[in-house]
């Protein structure tokens, strides 16, 4: 399940930043804020995090979005029937930063920045693998100088769980830390392997920056 769970994150950093032009199946991906609430209901982690990527995907968005805040602030009192057990667990609060971050990027909402710096900023050092992986992708997409030193502390440690997700989120920020972290990890790194990796990512975030002009706005 946790690989499963990588390549469905990197997947929807690079639709982001493709701008859900480049999808795996070439179909339209859409869950309801009904049908997610439903799937909220049953209490089903593995399941729940699915349906938060396919909110991910979606191309639009205007009536979820909302649901999603409501939820990331715990807005218990309109929607009591859900399980907020559930809808607060670490796990399910990040992907749903995860995608007012996302949102904001694509300039369709304004979210409260720092509280999700707040929250995420310390589960990137979860003991919690797939925790720690979500909240490194989730932190890079504030796509600040704060976040790429948190990141890069875990890059440095070589990890086999968090270190690639680690250099994929780096390598597709736009702040000029990120790329000066990349640079001193290639010399700094002891692994040849991991260095390899840290080229091949940003060899291909370069290209998609390129192609979508992401980064123009910094300069990168």
């Amino acid at each position: 399940m946790r690989r499963l769970y990588i390549v469905a994150v990197i997947i929807s950093c690079i639709c982001l930043l493709l701008g859900h032009r480049a999808a795996a199946s070439g179909e339209e991906s859409f869950i309801t804020v009904e049908e997610l609430a439903g799937v909220l209901k049953t209490k089903n982690i593995d399941q729940i995090l699915e349906k938060l990527n396919v909110v991910k995907a979606m191309r639009y968005q205007g009536e979820m979005l909302p649901f999603v805040e409501d939820l990331w602030t715990g807005k218990s009192d309109r929607h009591p029937e859900l399980p907020w057990n559930i809808v607060s667990l670490p796990i399910v609060k990040v992907e749903l930063a995860n995608i007012l971050l996302q949102a904001e990027r694509n300039g369709r909402i304004k979210t409260d920045r720092e509280r999700i710096y707040r929250f995420v900023e310390p589960l990137v050092d979860s003991a919690d693998v797939q925790l720690s992986q979500a909240a490194i992708f989730t932190l890079s997409l504030l796509d600040q100088e704060r976040a790429v030193k948190s990141i890069l502390g875990i890059a440095e440690r070589e990890d086999k769980g968090t270190f690639r997700m680690a250099v994929v989120s780096l390598s597709w920020m736009c702040d000029p830390a990120a790329r000066k972290a990349l640079d001193y990890l290639v010399v700094h790194l002891k692994s040849d392997e991991h260095k390899s990796i840290v080229d091949e990512a940003l060899k291909k975030s370069a290209a998609n920056k390129k192609q979508t002009g992401i980064c123009d706005s910094k300069g990168n």
